[in-house]
C-alpha cells in the first residue's frame, strides 16, 4: 500500500508537469493515492489530498473528481473530524449530480460512504438496511468482480452484522453471517485480505464470549497487518486487543493506539475504531 501511495503521487506529479488534457488520469491517481493512504494509515496526508483535489475539482467543474473525492474512503477526511453529518451532506450533494442510469463506480463509492457513516455513528439498523437495499444492484453491476470492491463490500456486510450482534437475541444468526463473509474474504488468499478476515473473526469470538479465540485472532490480525503495511487496521486491532486483554498491560495498549489515532488528527478514536472493528464492548 505504501508503494501504491508513493507511485500514485509520482505519477500524478508527472502527469501535471508533462501532460495536457489528463484531468481524468490525474483524478484517478489521486483516488488511488487516497485509498492507499487509508490502508497505510497516513490520515493527515489523506485529509490534505482530499482537500486539495476537491478544491481543484470544484474550480474546474470536474464532476468525476468532485464526486470521487466526496465519497468512498475519501469520507475518512470528514470522519476524522468527527463530522458524520458533514460527510453525509457532501456525499449526497455529489451523488445528486451524478447519473442515476446504471450502476457505476460512483454508486459503489456512495454505498461505501453510507455504510461507513452508519457504522461510525453506531446506527446499526441504518447500516444493515442500506447494505441490504444496495446489495442486489451492486452484484448486478459486476463491480464485485474487482477484488478491492468485493472485499470491501463483504467487510461492510460483516461489520454491520457484528455491530448488530450486540443484541443477544439476534446474535447467533448474525455471527454466522459475519463468519461466512470473513471466510469469503480469507479465500482471496492475498497478504492484505487474510488479516481483515482475522479482525472480523476476532469480533465474532468477542461477541460469543470466547476471549481466548478473540485474542488469538487479534494477534494474527496484528501480525498480518504489520506484514502488509496496513497501519490503520493494525492500530484498530491493537486497540481491541488491549480491551480484550484488560489489566494494566491491556490499558496501556489501548492508550497507545488512541494516542496514535489522535496524532493522525482523529478526534473521536473510539468511534473510529468501532467503524473499523465492531463486535467488541465499547
Amino acid at each position: 500500500w505504501r508503494d501504491a501511495a508513493e507511485g500514485a503521487a509520482r505519477l500524478e506529479h508527472w502527469l501535471r508537469e508533462r501532460c495536457t488534457g489528463a484531468s481524468w488520469e490525474v483524478a484517478s491517481c489521486g483516488l488511488w493515492r487516497v485509498w492507499s493512504l487509508f490502508y497505510v494509515g497516513d490520515l493527515v496526508e489523506l485529509e490534505r489530498c482530499v482537500s486539495l483535489f476537491l478544491r481543484d475539482a470544484e474550480e474546474r467543474g470536474d464532476l468525476y473528481a468532485a464526486t470521487n473525492f466526496r465519497t468512498g474512503l475519501a469520507t475518512t477526511a470528514w470522519l476524522m473530524r468527527d463530522d458524520p453529518a458533514g460527510a453525509r451532506e457532501e456525499a449526497r450533494t455529489a451523488l445528486a449530480r451524478w447519473s442515476r442510469q446504471g450502476y457505476h463506480t460512483q454508486h459503489w463509492l456512495g454505498f461505501s460512504t453510507e455504510a461507513m457513516i452508519a457504522l461510525y455513528e453506531g446506527d446499526v439498523a441504518a447500516a444493515r438496511a442500506h447494505i441490504a437495499q444496495q446489495w442486489p444492484a451492486l452484484r448486478r453491476s459486476l463491480l464485485m468482480r474487482v477484488q478491492a470492491v468485493r472485499v470491501e463490500a463483504l467487510l461492510f456486510r460483516a461489520r454491520a452484522a457484528l455491530a448488530a450482534a450486540r443484541d443477544p437475541g439476534a446474535a447467533p444468526a448474525l455471527l454466522r453471517a459475519a463468519t461466512r463473509d470473513a471466510r469469503r474474504v480469507r479465500r482471496e488468499r492475498t497478504r492484505w485480505t487474510a488479516p481483515l478476515a482475522d479482525l472480523v473473526e476476532a469480533g465474532v469470538a468477542a461477541c460469543a464470549g470466547d476471549r481466548a479465540q478473540a485474542v488469538a485472532h487479534l494477534e494474527a490480525a496484528i501480525r498480518g497487518f504489520d506484514a502488509a503495511d496496513m497501519a490503520l487496521y493494525l492500530i484498530a486491532a491493537r486497540y481491541r486487543l488491549g480491551e480484550v486483554q484488560g489489566g494494566e498491560a491491556g490499558a496501556a495498549l489501548t492508550r497507545a493506539a488512541r494516542a496514535w489515532l489522535e496524532a493522525q488528527r482523529v478526534r473521536n478514536p473510539a468511534r473510529f475504531v468501532t467503524m473499523l472493528a465492531p463486535g467488541f464492548d465499547d
